[in-house]
């Protein structure tokens, strides 16, 4: 199973997470409008740097909301992105423009009267969808959706859960299943502020999961 955590925004932080060995991915949110957004510092690229070596494990998915692809595109080289994560409203168009450069990541956000057909036109383009509970910001607000209203999707992308996943989740996740879940992304239900993770949180949660 894919464990990815997103909102990571402080290097040290991201070193301890980077030893917790089931944690494959790590999120970067790269949106102006997040809370949990990365600080454009030099300070911090310096720290990110001097943190490298312990990253390596982890492959750096970078958030991204709207905005222009060649912002993207640059600000995947700049920070050494392994993944792109979509998670506004691109269209398959987009998507297509991104095809090719590094693996996509394609959001949707979840309500009952989800339709699972707009899945369709991004089938080819991405290597995985990620369901969100839907909400007034694009991601990050701690709400859990009815999974059950998954059972409409039944293309073959794989696909992470997300929607305010958290400590208590643990037991829910062990009974649920679909065909095509990959992996869970993890983010404010294991916060001790936006975008620092608590660790030991986390790492009890794993071990139950």
């Amino acid at each position: 199973m894919i464990i990815k955590v997103c909102g990571m925004r402080d290097p040290g932080n991201m070193a301890e997470l980077s030893r917790l060995s089931p944690v494959t991915w790590m999120g970067m949110i790269f949106h102006p409008g997040s809370r949990r957004a990365i600080p454009h510092s030099a300070e911090f690229i310096h720290r990110l740097r001097e943190s490298a070596d312990s990253l390596t494990r982890l492959e750096r998915v970078g958030v991204f909301v709207n905005q222009p692809r060649d912002l993207v595109l640059r600000t995947a080289e700049h920070y050494a992105l392994d993944r792109l994560q979509l998670h506004g409203e691109e269209s398959p168009e987009y998507c297509a423009r991104l095809s090719g450069t590094l693996p996509l990541i394609k959001a949707f956000r979840v309500g009952s009267d989800w339709d699972a057909d707009v899945c369709r036109n991004y089938e080819g383009l991405c290597s995985h969808f990620l369901f969100d509970a839907d909400g007034p910001l694009p991601g990050g607000n701690g709400r859990v959706f009815d999974w059950s209203v998954l059972k409409r999707y039944t293309g073959p992308t794989p696909f992470l859960l997300a929607g305010g996943l958290g400590p208590h989740s643990a037991a829910a996740l062990k009974a649920w299943s679909h065909p095509a879940w990959a992996g869970i992304d993890l983010n404010s239900g294991f916060e001790l502020s936006p975008g620092f993770k608590d660790i030991g949180l986390l790492e009890n949660f794993l071990k139950e999961l």
